[in-house]
């Protein structure tokens, strides 16, 4: 019974802390704000997403509240959704931004020449994610992440080639 009790305890304070977390989320906020935005990092200026990946475990903390058959409110469940909507893309945006800074850190002065077109053209295709906002909707958030996927993974297979070459 005091095993029993103590459970019930640890589930009522996690539940409170986890509906908190989703209440504290000004969702209309989060959504104003452009998808990259350029940060200073160590001595340098860096493109960065501009979303709280924080977000994202409330997400994966739902599944474990319902299995305990907790019902989330109508208001939560709608900050849930819009979550579930914008993940993917968030995801995949910060996933090709790693993919450009990391195959970044690879060119050398033997071949910058070589991949400077390559590279112009995914620094032109990260750059409209100032301009975008998280509210602007799913195929606007689609199309993007599709469009930087595919011109960091030129400038990759671009940089890999010259390293071969080289």
């Amino acid at each position: 019974m005091a095993l029993e009790k103590k459970v019930d305890e640890f589930i009522n304070h996690n539940t409170k802390e986890w509906l908190d977390k989703i209440n504290s989320v000004n969702m209309p906020n989060e959504k104003e704000r452009p998808v990259l935005e350029i940060q200073q990092r160590l001595d340098r200026l860096e493109l960065v997403i501009n979303w709280n990946m924080r977000l994202f475990d409330i997400l994966k903390e739902k599944p474990n509240f319902e299995r305990h058959g907790l019902k989330a409110s109508i208001s939560v469940t709608y900050k849930l959704n819009d979550l579930k909507i914008i993940q993917p893309y968030a995801r995949s945006i910060q996933e090709s931004l790693r993919t450009f800074h990391y195959t970044n850190s690879k060119i050398t002065d033997k071949f910058v020449k070589l991949i400077a077109v390559t590279k112009n053209k995914a620094q032109a295709s990260l750059l409209e994610g100032l301009q975008i906002e998280w509210k602007q909707g799913e195929y606007k958030l689609q199309k993007f992440a599709a469009d930087i996927e595919k011109s960091v993974k030129n400038f990759e297979d671009a940089v890999y080639d010259a390293i071969e070459k080289s």
